[in-house]
């Protein structure tokens, strides 16, 4: 019988993702909440910035796996 080996999270899972209501001088618009499990949370103006979250969320995920502080 094989033994299972326990599951190691080394990296950050996505725990939640809403919608929240910021306000700023500008109208009152919802913006995207991403929120990781080790409590980085990016907030999203519009669909336009999913890009350079995802760029982002990729470097600090290469930052963390080479030993990088959070």
């Amino acid at each position: 019988m094989r033994k299972k080996r326990p599951i190691v999270r080394s990296r950050a899972v996505c725990q939640e993702v809403r919608f929240v209501e910021v306000e700023w001088s500008a109208p009152i618009r919802p913006r995207l909440v991403v929120t990781y499990s080790d409590g980085l949370q990016l907030l999203l103006e519009d669909e336009g910035a999913a890009r350079v979250a995802a760029e982002f969320i990729v470097a600090y995920r290469t930052a963390l796996r080479k030993g990088g502080r959070r």
